[in-house]
């Protein structure tokens, strides 16, 4: 969530400040979070705030500012999400990847690459299960990363959340047409799936899904990555190049009250080297004089579900 202003430039000035075009705290006002978090900066790179330090969020493909970014607290259940390794993450067949290659969302070499071989008949893929999700009833999970086709023949970028068999859905995203799109589904419902473009040839994709109670077990749900439009596998000969870079997974537990976050803005999640899930916690701001009001001012929060107080 964000907050933006209502009024013009020449109302309230204190106000304004911190809501419409310049990233600054008005003097009157508190603001705390108990952890570092990352943001969108005007560049489109993603940063990343200290502990008690505001995040003021920026557009990745047009550098519109967006205003303060006010989250809920936010965990990562899956570990490891730069370098995609550890006992998690688990290739099938020649699933390749090679960490520390690419120039990633966040301006650092620390992308990986992904590779598949796909001569012959084969299901190839690199998945991973969850932290925290054992014995739960129903879940509703989002899960986003961040992309980019190492030549200009990568042609898909694949990913698959799965319950128990048979329940799954795929979401693919086709480079060529520059289209995002879902599977059928089974025994899932999908709430939205996006794609939002950031710089230097990356895009970020991401999908809400809700799996039902019978279909979680010790190992499920999982999330499987894939360079195939066909439920990740791929049959015959390929001639596409499937190099690509992946960086930055986020998997998150939701509830239905949260879903309307902007999917499109979604921050990182550390979680690379930690065996566990990671956590972000809120943010809190307050205005601490009513100075900052006059007749008649308010605000506007982007966010369909507003219902704590921030």
């Amino acid at each position: 969530m964000t907050i933006k202003n209502l009024y013009p430039k020449a109302r309230p000035q204190t106000i304004y400040n911190v809501i419409n075009g310049r990233p600054e705290l008005p003097a009157a006002s508190t603001f705390s979070r108990a952890s570092t978090g990352t943001y969108v900066d005007a560049n489109g790179t993603i940063q990343t705030a200290g502990v008690d330090e505001p995040r003021f969020n920026y557009d990745p493909e047009t550098g519109e500012f967006l205003g303060l970014l006010l989250e809920p607290q936010r965990k990562n259940i899956v570990g490891y999400n730069i370098t995609f390794s550890n006992g998690k993450w688990v290739p099938r067949s020649e699933y390749i990847t090679t960490p520390n290659v690419g120039i990633s969302p966040d301006g650092t070499q620390n992308a990986t690459l992904h590779e598949t071989n796909v001569n012959g008949t084969s299901t190839v893929y690199l998945q991973s299960d969850f932290y925290d999700v054992t014995g739960s009833s129903a879940i509703t999970i989002l899960v986003g990363f961040w992309a980019k086709a190492v030549s200009p023949n990568c042609r898909y970028t694949n990913f698959r959340i799965q319950g128990q068999y048979p329940t799954r859905i795929d979401v693919t995203y086709d480079w060529f047409e520059d289209r995002i799109s879902k599977g059928a589904g089974i025994n899932i419902n999908v709430y939205d799936i996006r794609c939002a473009k950031y710089p230097n040839g990356w895009v970020h994709l991401t999908a809400y899904a809700r799996l039902t109670s019978g279909n979680i077990g010790p190992t499920y749900p999982k999330v499987a990555l894939s360079s195939s439009n066909n439920q990740t596998r791929i049959d015959g000969i390929n001639t596409e190049d499937t190099s690509q870079y992946l960086w930055g997974i986020v998997v998150e537990k939701r509830d239905e009250l949260t879903l309307n976050l902007d999917l499109e803005t979604v921050p990182m999640i550390y979680s690379e080297g930690v065996d566990a899930s990671t956590t972000t916690e809120a943010d809190a701001f307050s205005l601490t004089s009513s100075s900052n009001f006059d007749g008649g001012f308010s605000l506007l929060l982007d966010s369909d579900t507003t219902t704590d107080d921030y």
